[in-house]
């Protein structure tokens, strides 16, 4: 990999690196039923799987940690049903369904697995830029463009420069190689459209003008999530969500202010200071 340290190149050179692929969709529920006992992969939920599945990411040590970790939690629990075979059930709080249960599990306290001190390592890495904008990215379920990080951060109608969007673009395009952001298709760009009650295809022409971005990764998303506080989010979202309707809603006006700041600004005594002096 990018970036290894000596033991790991020496042990290429000496043809002693096994390059393993992600494990898929099935080959999870395999190693899940075989984890918890449960022959066949007969008696698993599809909310624990989906979690463990996103979760995880392919890699089967995250696997063995989330289901050790869940069950040391008394998130779930492996019980035996009146004929004789096992399953497993989720805990769930009153009121609550098995995903909400699932995605309330705070994550951030496996601090001692390696599936979360990779991920801490990883953000603490990132350049102060790179890190914010991972962090404000967890924020939106769906995609994201750089306006939309900005309007919390450097809106230009706060008074920010231009090269504090650059600075942000700039930012995107490294966590994107980086296998942290990736691109947003169309269809993901139509759903994230509903996110403000828009119709039609007009929401999606002006998404077009700016490349939009996707944090793909569920695990970065709740760590990035732990280490925002609630109110940031809170006001992240909701400075985002009032740029877009603004630049939906009120494009002309919108435009006739940009006319109004471009045009140059005479005060009004400079223009009547002539006549004033031959009336001297």
């Amino acid at each position: 990999p990018e970036g290894s340290t000596e033991s790991v190149e020496f042990a290429k050179a000496n043809h002693c690196v096994l390059n393993c692929e992600k494990m898929d969709r099935t080959s999870v529920l395999e190693y899940m039923a075989c984890l918890l006992g449960l022959p066949g992969g007969q008696g698993l939920p599809d909310a624990l799987t989906e979690y463990t599945i996103a979760l995880a990411d392919g890699s089967p040590h995250y696997v063995q940690e989330i289901l050790v970790e869940l069950q040391n939690g008394n998130a779930i629990q492996v019980t035996d049903d009146p004929h004789g075979s096992k399953r497993v059930e989720v805990v769930l709080p009153d009121g609550k369904s098995e995903r909400q249960a699932l995605e309330d599990v705070e994550i951030a306290n496996w601090i001692h697995t390696s599936m979360v001190g990779q991920c801490m390592s990883l953000l603490e890495s990132l350049d102060p830029d790179e890190a914010a904008v991972v962090k404000m990215s967890a924020v939106f379920l769906g995609p994201f463009s750089v306006p939309d990080l900005a309007a919390s951060s450097s809106s230009l109608w706060g008074g920010a420069l231009r090269v504090d969007l650059l600075r942000l673009f700039k930012a995107c395009l490294q966590l994107r190689k980086k296998d942290i952001l990736a691109d947003a298709t169309v269809d993901e760009l139509d759903a994230s459209s509903h996110e403000i009650g828009s119709k039609g295809t007009a929401h999606l022409e002006s998404m077009a003008e700016f490349p939009h971005f996707k944090l793909h990764s569920l695990l970065l998303r709740k760590m990035a999530q732990s280490m925002t506080l609630e109110q940031q989010r809170l006001a992240i979202k909701r400075q985002a969500l009032v740029n877009r309707v603004i630049n939906q809603g009120l494009p002309a006006r919108m435009e006739n202010v940009r006319k109004n700041r471009a045009n140059q600004h005479i005060p009004y005594y400079y223009l009547h200071m002539e006549d004033a002096t031959a009336a001297r």
